[in-house]
């Protein structure tokens, strides 16, 4: 009885092990054949997998995942424009 209950344990463990792996390997895939902005695009935060093992897998940092880029002030703006100019 004990044997048959460390089987089945067993057995669910490789199962979800085995099921890490497909999803990492698919990940590799995606990757490799995949430019830097279709990975990050890639990035799925509903996913079971954790933000932060995907963009290890995926080849990037877990800031360019989070980061959003802000809008620059026009006043920046005007002075890029005025250093072009001269």
């Amino acid at each position: 009885m004990v044997r048959r209950h460390r089987a089945a344990v067993q057995g669910r463990e490789l199962n979800e092990k085995i099921s890490e792996l497909t999803v990492e390997r698919d990940f590799w895939k995606a990757r490799s054949a995949s430019s830097r902005p279709e990975r990050q695009a890639m990035i799925d935060r509903g996913a079971e997998v954790p933000v932060k093992l995907q963009a290890e897998l995926l080849g990037l940092s877990r800031s360019s995942v989070y980061y959003v880029p802000r809008a620059l002030p026009e006043r920046d703006l005007l002075l890029m424009l005025v250093a072009l100019e001269a």
